[in-house]
């Protein structure tokens, strides 16, 4: 099975719209994956619903989890899933769209346990977390290290931190690694499958592209190469 993970809380309307958006999105997008939204107790059951309506997504409810930065975490509890052949991460703020599909068929046909986008000048983490996919291997190399309890989280990024220190050390040797031109390289990216995108860019787009509640685009797209 192939599943696309998510992390869906708090009461801001552009994660719990852009959660209804990309399990409409996906539907179509992505035919025979399915969605699993790990979901807190701050989203209204009307949500929920809209989100099942598609019928590609399971909710698990993170019943009296506390909700802050830390619950970025809970989309990695997909790493312990045996049943699956493929976890990708996303965020519900961003959509998934044709370039990064194009990206994610290209990966899988590479056989290579890891995938790691970068799509944008500000994306200069080695590995974003809502940017990146592995395998049933892959999983298994790195789900022992996540910290599935909560703990002390004292900065947006936590999650990110983590995939630095612990997942891109064992995953770069192992990752097909897409990057435009305008997005940073890491020094270690020449141990992977380093390689430009399959596709060109729509006009004032980029994958991993912020979205408010509204629909309307977040994140500039300034100074990006088509």
């Amino acid at each position: 099975m192939r599943l696309i993970s998510y992390a869906l809380f708090g009461t801001d309307p552009l994660y719990q719209r852009g959660a209804v958006e990309n399990a409409k999105i996906c539907a179509t997008l992505y035919p025979g994956w399915m969605l699993r939204f790990y979901v807190g107790d701050s989203i209204p059951t009307e949500v929920c619903e809209e989100i099942a309506a598609f019928g590609n997504a399971d909710l698990v409810a993170m019943r009296g989890q506390v909700e802050d930065w830390w619950s970025t975490f809970w989309r990695l509890r997909a790493l312990r899933d045996d049943y699956l052949d493929v976890i990708m991460f996303r965020d519900c703020d961003s959509r998934p769209d044709e370039r990064e599909r194009a990206a994610v068929e290209e990966w899988l046909g590479t056989g290579a346990e890891f995938h790691i986008m970068r799509d944008h000048p500000e994306h200069g983490m080695p590995i974003l977390a809502g940017m990146w996919g592995c395998t049933r291997h892959g999983a298994r190399r790195v789900r022992d290290h996540v910290p599935y309890e909560p703990g002390p989280v004292e900065h947006y990024q936590a999650d990110q931190m983590w995939l630095r220190d612990v997942v891109y050390p064992v995953a770069v040797s192992r990752a097909v690694i897409h990057a435009s031109p305008e997005s940073p390289r890491m020094d270690d990216d020449v141990r992977g499958d380093l390689r430009g995108w399959p596709t060109r860019r729509m006009p004032g787009r980029f994958v991993g592209q912020g979205f408010n509640g509204d629909g309307t685009l977040r994140i500039p797209s300034d100074a990006l190469r088509v």
